[in-house]
């Protein structure tokens, strides 16, 4: 005879910020249970939600925002949060935002969904906003600019599968290292170098004349973004 589920089991655990306080009983075949948030709000959770693969784990009800000095943080109710300044402060306050996978503060407000850093911008939907430092949860405004599509691809940082070891350096077939640089949806030949580290400056000097205050070079100067920052 299989063994009874005992659905007191899970009184007692954490689930996210959720703790579970009383099994309620059985409503609709569905077992619920009475939780507290670490926001001090109580509610009701079906135990399936605790347990499956994409859990509740909040209240959803639990944001805030608190005072860091220069700027704001705005806690979202899964835990996640993100910075921004205090002229916006009523911005962040009038909605409730979330962080989606892509790490953007996001809200969906009349019907649509924004980016905070567009909406504290007052852009459309279709404007492309660069975050300087590639730290999307920073929303501050001196750490947002608006760009095109192609500005916003220069700001890249080097990429997992470059085997160089520099940005816009790749092995020729000749042994020795090519150079090139991306412009505007085509791509630059910049030469054949024998080392790397010279094919590498090769890219920063073009990287400085064609992408400008976007670039991410190699080997940065004061003041520039070096393409190794990880956010």
């Amino acid at each position: 005879m299989p063994k009874r589920c005992n659905f007191q089991d899970i009184v007692g655990r954490r689930y996210g910020r959720l703790v579970v306080t009383e099994y309620l009983g059985k409503f609709n075949r569905h077992h619920k249970y009475a939780c507290m948030c670490d926001c001090g709000n109580a509610c009701e959770v079906f135990r399936d939600n605790l347990l499956s693969k994409n859990p509740t784990s909040s209240c959803s009800h639990c944001w805030s925002v608190e005072d860091e000095g220069d700027h704001l943080r705005y806690n979202c109710s899964d835990g996640d949060s993100f910075t921004f300044d205090r002229q916006d402060y009523k911005a962040a306050w009038q909605h409730r935002w979330f962080i989606d996978k892509k790490g953007y503060a996001k809200s969906t407000i009349n019907g649509k969904t924004i980016e905070f850093a567009r909406y504290v911008l007052g852009l459309d939907g279709k404007t492309v906003v660069d975050h300087i430092s590639r730290d999307t949860r920073d929303n501050r405004r001196t750490n947002l600019r608006v760009a095109t599509r192609a500005e916003n691809a220069c700001n890249e940082v080097i990429r997992m599968t470059n085997q160089s070891g520099f940005k816009g350096v790749s092995l020729h077939r000749s042994g020795k290292y090519r150079a090139d640089i991306g412009v505007n949806g085509r791509t630059i030949y910049l030469g054949l170098f024998v080392t790397r580290e010279e094919a590498a400056h090769a890219y920063d000097e073009a990287a400085r004349k064609y992408h400008r205050e976007f670039a991410r070079t190699n080997f940065p100067c004061a003041g520039e973004h070096g393409c190794r920052e990880v956010s």
